[in-house]
């Protein structure tokens, strides 16, 4: 449940940060909420948690849930690219989704185990 939980923390922190920096326009302003932004995102609540598993291979789903939240919040710059006319913008848009959808799908694949293996042995538990 380490790896699961953890991604979900970094993809849940990751959408945060990158919805908020999408409805920033000035450069000053984006300096100081990507700021503010990086604090939230390593301090306080999320790395006092994050502690708890500072020993744990898992650790590592948390950065994986970041970057995949980051690819996801940009999927409209991707569907955009595909209907370009231009041939080299649709195939950036073809890859940003399908790298995207790649990295979610092995992301997925790489925690989804552990995760029933650990719920059913709770489970199966007296």
């Amino acid at each position: 449940m380490d790896y699961l939980g953890l991604l979900c923390l970094g993809g849940f922190i990751g959408a945060l940060v990158t919805f908020g920096l999408q409805f920033v326009d000035k450069l000053a302003a984006w300096q100081s909420l990507l700021a503010t932004i990086i604090a939230a995102v390593f301090t306080g609540g999320v790395i006092a948690f994050v502690d708890r598993f500072r020993h744990s291979p898992a650790l590592g789903a948390y950065g994986v849930g970041l970057l995949i939240a980051l690819m996801w919040s940009y999927s409209k710059v991707g569907i955009e690219n595909i209907k370009s006319p231009l041939v080299p913008l649709q195939l950036l848009g073809w890859a940003h989704i399908g790298g995207t959808s790649l990295a979610t799908l092995v992301a997925a694949a790489l925690v989804l185990p552990p995760a029933f293996r650990d719920a059913w042995r709770h489970r199966a538990a007296p």
